[in-house]
């Protein structure tokens, strides 16, 4: 077996035969796997994907409920993987045409591989740029993934991420104490122990955004915080320190982005922002000068 494809699941009715159904069509001329790592879910996500098991050659369904989170299902995933290189993909998404063979040819040559997010497909125009900062691209990540603190450590997400699975072995896996960012810190460790984080164009998902506004707020406000955590576990390679008046500029910046609303992409783009200052100030409280 070349390559197993690891999805954690939970709860993931509504949009899971979509990921599979587009599984079911890749081609590639290696053998590859799916196992859907299911985190104990409560609605029909295992019954769908049962569905799949006359159309996915090598289909296997896990019960990765013993603790929750996706890094907790993507490690037990792995953990049962019986291909060379594992890829991870989540169950709200869509792999494009091509994903599979895109990634198992980059594992066979690359530690670790992670390809891009298209945005258009499964998103409305105002959650794009509500995301994207005013700017509705067809490419969200066109490249790896950078942070003002790490710019010689970049990062990809892991609904696009592959890695050698003797790789992810020696480095323990996803840190399933996180709930959110596990993906930036596991390519953060990985790069700090040698090993390297190759983009490969061809490996496309399409990716979907939150689709409400309390949603857009609520993954900001978690990013936001757990980015401090990691920045307090690794500060000691980070580059940049944010300064105290760049705090108070990004208060009085949303002080007057909230007059000049409008539209609902408006909301969007306030809310996010909001959520962005209010989880770092939450994360600061929490994680800061640990």
């Amino acid at each position: 077996m070349q390559l197993s494809v690891i999805i954690p699941c939970f709860n993931a009715a509504e949009t899971l035969s979509a990921q599979l159904e587009a599984l079911s069509r890749q081609q590639w001329d290696q053998d590859w796997e799916v196992i859907i790592a299911d985190n104990g879910s409560r609605d029909a996500t295992v019954a769908i994907a049962k569905r799949y098991a006359d159309k996915i050659a090598h289909l296997r369904i896990v019960d990765a409920s013993d603790r929750k989170g996706a890094a907790y299902a993507r490690n037990y995933g792995a953990h049962l993987a019986a291909g060379a290189g594992v890829a991870f993909c989540d169950a709200d998404d869509e792999v494009a045409p091509g994903w599979v063979a895109a990634m198992g040819t980059a594992l066979q040559t690359h530690d670790l591989v992670a390809g891009c997010c298209e945005l258009k497909k499964l998103n409305q125009t105002w959650a794009i740029k509500a995301r994207c900062g005013g700017e509705a691209r067809d490419i969200w990540v066109d490249g790896l993934l950078q942070s003002k603190l790490s710019p010689k450590y970049p990062y990809a997400s892991s609904c696009n991420l592959g890695v050698k699975r003797a790789i992810h072995k020696k480095l323990g896996g996803f840190d399933e104490t996180l709930l959110t960012c596990e993906d930036a810190e596991y390519c953060r460790r990985a790069q700090l122990q040698g090993f390297s984080l190759n983009y490969v164009r061809e490996a496309i998902v399409h990716y979907r955004l939150r689709n409400s506004l309390m949603g857009i707020y609520k993954q900001a406000y978690t990013y936001s915080q757990y980015r401090v955590l990691l920045h307090e576990k690794y500060k000691s390679t980070d580059v940049f320190v944010r300064p105290l008046t760049e705090g108070i500029m990004a208060w009085r910046l949303l002080a007057k982005g909230l007059v000049k609303i409008r539209t609902k992409t408006d909301v969007a783009m306030w809310l996010n922002s909001l959520g962005w200052r209010l989880g770092h100030e939450a994360g600061m409280k929490q994680y800061g000068n640990r």
